[in-house]
C-alpha cells in the first residue's frame, strides 16, 4: 500500500516534470494540490478552534464543579459534547494529515534523484539547502501562522503563557529539524505553511462574518 503510493507520487512529480521541466514547480503543484484538497478539513478545524474559544469557560466550570467526582464529569463533559455537537479533537486532524503526507514525500525523495536537479539556489532537491533559506523561511511562516491565529482565536487568560511558549518553541523545533532534511522535503513543508496561512485567513474572516450575520439576525 505504501510503495503504492509512493509510485503514485513519483508518477505525479514525474508528469508534472514533463510539463514544467521543473521538478521544484512539481512538489510546489503537489503541496498545493494537497492543501485544497484538505480546505474543507481546514474549515473544520477553524471552525472547532472558534468552538474551543466559546465552549472552554464553561468546560472550565464542569471541571471545577465536579472536581472530586472524575466519573460524573466525564459523564457531563461527554454530555457537553453532545449537545453542542462539538468536537475537541477536530483542530488536531488536518495536522495529523500531514504527517503521512511528510512521510510519503520523504520516501519519493529517498528512492527519486529527480534527475539531479535543484531549484532556485538550491544546487538539489535531495540534499540540504546549503544556504537556510528554506528553514528560515518555515521558521518564519511558523511565528506568522501562530501569529494570525492568535489574532482570530486569542488565547484566554488561563492559557496565554502556555500559547507564547508555544509560539516561540514550535516554530525554532521546526527550523532545527529543517536543517537537517532535503530541501525537496522542507519546500513542500513551507509552501504548505505558506497556504495554510492564507486559507486559514479568509477561513477566518468568513467565519466572523458568519457568526456578525447570525447575531443580527
Amino acid at each position: 500500500m505504501w510503495g503504492a503510493l509512493i509510485r503514485g507520487l513519483t508518477a505525479f512529480l514525474d508528469y508534472v516534470e514533463s510539463l514544467t521541466g521543473s521538478y521544484g514547480v512539481a512538489i510546489i503543484v503537489f503541496t498545493i494540490v494537497v492543501r485544497l484538497a484538505q480546505h474543507p478539513l481546514a474549515v473544520k478545524q477553524q471552525k472547532a478552534l472558534m468552538d474551543q474559544k466559546k465552549y472552554n469557560p464553561e468546560l472550565q466550570k464542569l471541571q471545577e464543579k465536579y472536581k472530586k467526582k472524575p466519573e460524573e464529569l466525564q459523564k457531563k463533559t461527554m454530555e457537553f459534547y453532545r449537545q453542542h455537537n462539538y468536537n475537541p479533537l477536530g483542530a488536531c486532524l488536518p495536522l495529523i494529515i500531514q504527517i503521512p503526507m511528510i512521510y510519503l514525500l520523504f520516501g519519493v525523495i529517498r528512492n527519486h534523484d529527480f534527475d539531479g536537479q535543484g531549484f532556485l539556489w538550491v544546487p538539489l532537491l535531495t540534499e540540504r539547502d546549503p544556504l537556510f533559506i528554506w528553514p528560515m523561511l518555515s521558521v518564519a511562516l511558523a511565528f506568522l501562522q501562530n501569529k494570525i491565529q492568535e489574532k482570530f482565536n486569542p488565547p484566554s487568560a488561563a492559557g496565554s503563557t502556555a500559547s507564547q511558549m508555544n509560539s516561540l518553541i514550535f516554530p525554532i523545533f521546526i527550523g532545527i529539524i529543517s536543517v537537517t532534511f532535503p530541501a525537496g522535503l522542507i519546500m513542500y513543508w513551507t509552501v504548505s505553511s505558506a497556504v495554510t496561512i492564507a486559507q486559514n485567513y479568509f477561513i477566518n474572516k468568513r467565519l466572523e462574518a458568519t457568526a456578525e450575520e447570525v447575531q443580527k439576525a
